[in-house]
Order: structure tokens, then sequence, then C-alpha cells
């Protein structure tokens, strides 16, 4: 399968570098998105134990203690652990509430994205993402995508309803319960067909793309036709061998046909 990527008026850059710039959660278009809403916060004894075996959980909640020294506090806690799981019970409702309003922050501390669309011809997508018709849209090879950005690819679930966060998820953060929300958004946004690869947050804001990985390279309707030499050379010394095509207004239905460039 191909996923496109829409590069607004970025296209000759991109084939230039072969790299892709980051999406930081905190950074999407929907400013509504990435936020979870609050779900149970009780405390099962269950939780407790893991929480106990668990010193670097501890620590995150540690703060919230009014102790001074941590293991003495830890060593308070499995001692009493119904007081433990009593102070939990009451310290929860409102730390999950908490973090729900600012998930997209908290989750862009540690990871990255990149999205992509499963549609190459939507005429909103190449409105709205491909430079009004004037930009380039890059296909790539979904399976081998995930493997150079060692990412896996999360086809995104437009719902009317918010992923619900609760006790567990609060409790034991992990790159699955994130996945849950990174992927979520409102039906108003299922036209993107939107893929997402979720990766570490790392030094760098952009990543590269091996060549080969490019499929096919589209132009725009209203790509400036004095350009496609330019977009030839840049794709011969990047090393991308794959199929250039121009997009065009289908004559009686409302529409994009693609043929190949000139």
């Amino acid at each position: 399968m191909t996923v496109y990527k829409y590069l607004h008026s970025h296209g000759l850059k991109f084939l230039s570098t072969l790299k892709l710039k980051l999406t930081s959660p905190a950074d999407v278009d929907d400013p509504f998105e990435m936020r979870p809403q609050p779900g149970s916060a009780i405390v099962t004894e269950e939780m407790v134990g893991r929480l106990l075996a668990s010193p670097d959980r501890m620590r995150a909640f540690f703060g919230l203690s009014g102790h001074a020294d941590f293991d003495r506090w830890v060593t308070e806690c499995q001692s009493h652990r119904e007081t433990f799981r009593n102070w939990l019970g009451r310290e929860l409702p409102g730390a999950v509430k908490q973090y729900c309003n600012q998930a997209a922050e908290a989750t862009a501390k540690d990871y990255r994205m990149i999205c992509f669309s499963k549609s190459n011809d939507n005429i909103l997508m190449w409105s709205h993402y491909g430079d009004k018709h004037s930009g380039i849209v890059v296909g790539f090879d979904r399976d081998a995508l995930q493997v150079a950005l060692k990412a896996r690819a999360l086809d995104v679930d437009c719902r009317k309803e918010r992923v619900v966060w609760g006790s567990e998820e609060f409790l034991f953060p992990s790159l699955h319960y994130a996945e849950q929300f990174l992927r979520r958004k409102s039906l108003s946004w299922a036209y993107q067909e939107e893929v997402r690869y979720v990766v570490k947050r790392g030094s760098d804001e952009f990543v590269s793309c091996p060549a080969k990985l490019v499929s096919s390279i589209l132009l725009g309707a209203k790509f400036p036709a004095a350009e496609v030499p330019t977009v030839q050379r840049l794709m011969k010394n990047s090393g991308v061998r794959a199929e250039l095509l121009c997009a065009f207004p289908d004559d009686n239905e409302f529409r994009l046909n693609f043929r190949p460039a000139p």
C-alpha cells in the first residue's frame, strides 16, 4: 500500500534533501485533538502492587506526597498499603483531569509524528495541504516506511467520542496507551484518510527518507509547468526513480486525474 505526503510549498525542498519534518503532538491543526476524556480514577490493590514494584513510577508521584525522603516514603507506602491506596484515590481524579487537559504537551515531551494520507486525489487535501493545487505530493511504500522510521503506521480513527483516560493509563503510561489518543480525531477530519507514524523524540526535528521508498511524485493541477524540469533534475540528483505524474481536473466530474509528466 502507498501513503502520500502532502508537502504544501515544500515539495522542491524535500526532493533536494529527502528529509521530512516531524510534527509535535502539541502542534496539530485541531486544537481540540489530543485531549482524552477523564475516565475512572479507581485505584485497585493490583495497581498499588505494580506501583510499589516500580521505583520510576513511584518517583513520579513523590512530589505530591509532601515527604522529603523518597526511600522512607516508599517504605511507609509498602508498610501501609491501604493508606497509600486511599491517598492515591483522593489525588487521582484531579490529576487525571489535569493530564487530559495537557495531554498533547505531555506527549510532545517524548514523541513526534509524521502524517500521511491514503488518498492522492482528494480535492480538499490538495487545496488545504497541497499549496492550493500548486504543490507536490509524494507517495511512499507504507510498509517500507515503517521499517525505515522504526515506527508503526497508525490508521487515524475518526469518531464522535474522545479516548477515555483513567487510572490505568495515568498510573502506567506507555506508547500503547499514547497511541490510542494519538490516532483519535473528530469525524470532521475523516476526509483526510490519515495515517500517522509515531516515533520517539530525538534531537533532530527531521527524518531522512531513502530514495528507494519513494514510489511516486505527483504535481498539482496548478503546478507551474516551467518548474517541471526542476523537479525532474532534483529527482535525478537525489536518486529518486519514481513515476512523475501531473494532476488535471476531470472534464465531467469534480475529481482529479493524473497523467505522466511531459
